[in-house]
């Protein structure tokens, strides 16, 4: 049975429990609503305040950060909520009335959370980040491979992994540690894709479900409805680009696919195959807020950067019929000598209500195929080549996102992640102990606890990492624990934050 807005947790709520008795008379919130105050008083949360959008390391500040890009995606989304309680076919086939105001009360905080929280999980630096970390690990794997293959035993992972086992000083690889490495470089070991194939989408995942440590594994603890619906790619698997969108990226790490089951089981959608599960339908209204967004907002932030005109963009929109339409409706509020930016954002606002009601129609057209997941495109270009989303993507992608700055910033970006992770991987993985309790003292401690507590429960160790880490070596982690700790530590890390990291540990600044 469906359960898109299933209130069950991945570990039982008391609060949640008071609130079914009426115990708990001070807060009125449903569950899913509770989820809403969780993630903006969290931590990583606020960090999306200097993360940004497309143009990294900018010091405009009327650019779009990932912050009030998210919020912005918000204020569509609830837009969306509006829609699906207000329409007596989508609302009926949820189990409620038209504009019931339970449904209203669930549906709009849920789509609030998902999209707030959609760009949680991404890295410093811009898009480019994304790719700089997948290329870092297949680079990293494919030496640690031809060392393993060819007897390198001064590789550092290799070398700390003698030294864990009980064969430090020895002149050949042991079996038991050639085995462990060449399964996981090889592909054997799912856990690979979550370094080769990254994606922040699945790092989010990680941050809501594990990362933000208070003390279990939980971490914030969200309802089975916000995180089934926040999952945009639900899959441990290998990404198929050509297959549905659901297995198009790997969507959660392999660490955390017991919490994905859980949740996708939850809410009662159904099984892909072993490694992946069909869409939550609100994921897809997600997607599209975020779509809207960064298409419309995109233009303003270059035109802000006087990278395009009002005139570039409306004649490029007065190319199709539908575009024609919007430019001349949008002109009709205002006078010809009217400010620039009183144009563009009578512009933005014809645009943004085209797209959100064609979207919602294609939603609400397409419905019984994403529950059966055989849906497999995406609202916004629903007509492909002919869409007006598409028309602005293209337009976007030859005047913005190639523009020489961007591109400069995003090599820059890539330089600054790789440093980091020679550095981490350098002094984490060190033969001396002092090289490897500094770099744990400078990585987050909340990522380091989360590690280590996934260790000892893996290890069937009762003790709990709080009790444990401030004597811990990590020489003791397995080598891919410790790589979880660096991927994690600089995934989370803001744009100025790892710039500054950079610079002190290659020594460019105290």
């Amino acid at each position: 049975m469906k359960d898109y807005l299933s209130f069950y947790r991945i570990r039982e709520s008391k609060t949640d429990e008071r609130r079914k008795t009426g115990d708990l008379k001070s807060d009125l919130r449903s569950p899913i609503e509770s989820d809403y105050g969780r993630l903006v008083f969290s931590s990583a949360f606020r960090r999306l305040h200097d993360k940004t959008q497309v143009f990294p390391l900018t010091t405009n500040d009327n650019i779009h950060s990932r912050l009030t890009h998210s919020m912005e995606v918000a204020s569509v989304g609830r837009s969306f909520a509006l829609m699906v309680c207000g329409d007596k076919d989508i609302a009926a086939k949820l189990g409620y009335e038209v504009n019931d105001m339970l449904m209203w009360k669930n549906v709009s905080a849920l789509m609030e959370v998902i999209c707030l929280a959609h760009d949680i999980g991404n890295p410093p630096l811009g898009h480019f980040g994304e790719t700089a970390i997948q290329n870092y690990f297949q680079d990293l794997f494919a030496r640690l491979k031809y060392d393993v293959e060819n007897n390198i035993v001064g590789n550092p992972i290799i070398a700390s992994e003698m030294e864990r086992t009980g064969h430090k000083g020895e002149t050949t690889i042991p079996e038991e540690v050639k085995a462990d490495i060449e399964s996981f470089v090889n592909g054997a070991n799912k856990t690979m894709l979550d370094y080769t194939q990254f994606d922040g989408n699945a790092e989010g995942f990680r941050i809501l479900t594990k990362l933000q440590f208070l003390n279990d594994l939980y971490g914030l603890n969200f309802t089975s409805a916000s995180l089934a619906a926040f999952v945009k790619y639900p899959n441990v698997g290998v990404k198929v680009k050509k297959a549905q969108k659901a297995k198009s990226k790997h969507g959660v790490f392999y660490t955390e696919r017991d919490y994905l089951t859980k949740v996708m089981d939850n809410c009662g959608i159904d099984h892909i195959d072993d490694d992946s599960y069909n869409r939550h339908p609100f994921a897809y209204l997600m997607e599209a807020a975020d779509t809207i967004c960064y298409l419309l907002m995109d233009l303003e932030d270059a035109i802000s950067k006087g990278w395009l005109t009002y005139y570039d963009v409306t004649e490029k929109l007065k190319s199709i019929k539908q575009g024609d339409e919007i430019v001349r409706r949008a002109g009709n509020h205002f006078m010809e000598n009217d400010p620039e930016k009183k144009k563009i954002v009578q512009l933005r606002t014809e645009l943004m209500i085209t797209l959100v009601k064609d979207s919602f129609r294609n939603f609400k057209e397409n419905y019984d195929k994403i529950e059966k997941g055989e849906y497999h495109k995406e609202l916004v270009f629903h007509d492909g080549d002919k869409s007006l989303g598409q028309l602005i993507q293209d337009f976007s992608r030859a005047r913005v996102y190639s523009h020489k700055e961007i591109e400069a910033l995003e090599l820059t970006g890539s330089s600054v992640i790789t440093g980091l992770f020679d550095y981490y991987i350098k002094y984490l993985f060190h033969h001396d102990d002092s090289f490897r309790m500094h770099a744990k003292h400078t990585l987050s401690k909340s990522v380091f606890m989360t590690t280590l507590q996934e260790h000892l429960l893996f290890k069937k160790s009762s003790e709990p990492a709080w009790d444990v880490y401030d004597d811990f070596d990590p020489k003791d982690f397995a080598f891919e624990e410790k790589l979880r700790i660096i991927r994690d530590h600089v995934a989370c890390m803001t744009d100025k934050y790892a710039v500054e990291q950079y610079r002190k540990l290659s020594g460019q600044s105290i």
